[in-house]
């Protein structure tokens, strides 16, 4: 008997799952979107490690200076709105993301060049940079919508949590040989500073400019990379209209206050965290890059495939919950490590290292599902979606520099040393509690989520438990394979995929 033959056409998405020459096609772009990270990896580590604090102390910049340059990545987020609002209207997000996203990586290179620029103005180095960053985080933010929702309609719905998780991955490697090349560099330039006061300036100044070339390239890679929604028709939608629509969905207000607690509790740190390990360790350059980003890099090159693995089977709240608990330990860790103290404080630190790779996995996944579909009265997403949570985003990190920028000025001189457990406390101790305090008020919130598809916090916690040693096991053995097949691990396109 013959098969009844169709009588509607299939859904785009489905033939590109059953048309072989289509479905080649998307792995190539896919695979456009997981290798362009390998470029951006260096960028990332660079711009975050040792030389960017170097380079800002070299600058002028004040330890109050240092909760400025914290907020501003958050300052920047506030522009996605008008973004938001323009992609609506207009459309065009790949262009959008190409533009926005290139000049925020470009003008890393011309933040590094300041000094060279205005050398006989050194007052005006440390306001130059602040100004200059402002702008290249402003567009590097604005251009986040575009990418989110662009990527929620290229990547499979099945497949994001392992997707992102090894494109992550891939990254680590790259970071990894990045920062001990930057920290051995570095100790060699503060070697001879006494002889060549300019050295440490040159060399910090080289190695973010370089950084911001790299992550030009980053971006270029996605001009191979189609938007599949290019056509859509621009929405009528007002602006107030756009952005107040989201927030009449109380899952959405719980996501938002979720993420602005977060990111209340660890926006700071990025900055303080150097000056802590520099001033209050006095660890060298390459201790430091080593024990902040070339271990945690390795322990996130094994992790980032489990927790990826795990939000597709558990969930993306069970995992939230579980590792923001798990996170708290590193603002112990990090008061605990001294010389008597180092190896339980450090093992606490990478204990949070390991867990956090799930917060990012999972927080993302719950992000795109909300960036994706819809419009008018069936709308369940959009762009908006993206900037509304940015913006919760953004007001959490500019609040957490600002008191971060307060606690140094009123507490700079201040010192208390803590019997109970050995610890020295300073300024940065004080905001290392406090943010441990606000995550887990973070998880507080994250008990309220609903996800009806996902496990119990409590079964997830079982399976964690009784999985974690053949997880462990498979991700060690993953580098030594990575190489060859990461493509082939990464998205497997079959007939009946979905999103």
């Amino acid at each position: 008997m013959m098969a009844r033959q169709r009588t509607q056409p299939r859904p785009a998405l489905l033939q590109v799952r059953t048309n072989t020459d289509e479905s080649l096609a998307l792995r190539q772009q896919l695979g456009f979107v997981f290798y362009a990270w390998t470029f951006g990896s260096v960028w990332l580590w660079a711009i975050s490690g040792a030389a960017m604090t170097r380079f800002a102390r070299e600058m002028g910049v004040p330890d109050y200076g240092f909760g400025v340059l914290a907020t501003l990545p958050f300052v920047g987020t506030l522009l996605q709105v008008p973004a938001t609002y323009m992609l609506e209207k207009r459309g065009q997000r790949k262009l959008v993301f190409l533009i926005l996203g290139g000049l925020g990586r470009g003008l890393w290179t011309f933040t590094a060049l300041i000094p060279w620029m205005l050398p006989g103005a050194r007052e005006w180095w440390w306001p130059a940079m602040a100004l200059s960053l402002l702008v290249t985080w402003s567009c590097a933010q604005a251009s986040v919508p575009a990418w989110m929702n662009w990527m929620s309609d290229v990547i499979p719905r099945q497949i994001r949590g392992r997707f992102f998780g090894l494109r992550n991955q891939i990254g680590q490697p790259i970071g990894l040989v990045t920062t001990l090349g930057i920290g051995y560099a570095l100790d060699q330039a503060a070697q001879v500073q006494s002889t060549h006061p300019d050295i440490m300036l040159k060399v910090t100044s080289a190695i973010l400019g370089i950084a911001g070339l790299m992550g030009v390239l980053d971006i270029l890679l996605f001009r191979f990379v189609d938007d599949p929604q290019k056509t859509s028709k621009p929405s009528t939608e007002g602006l107030m209209s756009m952005m107040l629509g989201p927030l009449k969905q109380p899952e959405f207000r719980r996501f938002i206050l979720f993420n602005f607690t977060l990111t209340l509790a660890i926006a700071c740190i990025g900055q303080y965290i150097w000056l802590y390990l520099f001033d209050v360790l006095h660890w060298s350059n390459q201790k430091a890059n080593i024990m902040l980003i070339a271990v945690p890099l390795l322990v996130r090159m094994f992790s980032f495939s489990i927790w990826g693995r795990l939000v597709d089977r558990l969930g993306k709240k069970p995992v939230m919950i579980v590792v923001g608990i798990v996170s708290v330990a590193d603002s112990i860790g990090w008061l605990l490590i001294g010389p008597d103290g180092f190896v339980l404080g450090y093992s606490l630190v990478l204990l949070a290292v390991f867990a956090w790779p799930g917060m990012e996995i999972a927080n993302f996944n719950f992000m795109l599902g909300m960036s994706g579909g819809g419009r008018g009265k069936d709308r369940t997403g959009g762009v908006a979606h993206v900037a509304i949570n940015s913006i919760a985003i953004a007001l959490g990190g500019i609040l957490s520099g600002l008191l971060a920028a307060l606690a140094a000025m009123k507490l700079g001189g201040w010192s208390r040393d803590l019997p109970v457990l050995d610890i020295h406390l300073t300024y940065h101790g004080v905001l290392l509690l406090g943010g441990g305090v606000l995550k887990l008020i973070a998880v507080v919130l994250a008990l309220g989520l609903h996800e009806p598809k996902a496990v119990g916090t409590r079964d997830a916690i079982r399976y964690m438990t009784t999985s974690l040693y053949s997880n462990v096991r498979g991700a060690a053995l993953m580098p030594t394979r990575v190489v060859g097949q990461v493509a082939k691990w990464s998205y497997k396109l079959r007939p009946t995929l979905r999103r």
